[in-house]
């Protein structure tokens, strides 16, 4: 199974890589460190949705049955006024 990489996960594999081959460039074992030149890449950002109504409904619901203290604590903060 292949697993696609993140743009995060491709620049960090890039930076180590980069990092080795300086150090072998420096001790003039190669003569080019090829990664230096190499792009970053970028990542679609992605936006956070909020709860929709019915997601809402089934959240609430389920923590009135099963947890009543986070059930309240979820509360006590929507109704604190924020400063």
């Amino acid at each position: 199974m292949v697993k696609k990489l993140t743009a995060t996960a491709i620049n960090s594999y890039r930076a180590d890589l980069s990092t080795l081959f300086a150090e072998l460039q420096k001790d003039r074992i190669i003569t080019e460190n090829h990664f230096e030149s190499m792009d970053t890449k970028k990542s679609a950002l992605l936006k956070h949705k909020a709860f929709n109504r019915s997601q809402f409904i089934r959240i609430k619901s389920h923590l009135f049955a099963n947890d009543l203290s986070r059930y309240h604590f979820i509360l006590i903060l929507i109704f604190i006024p924020y400063k």
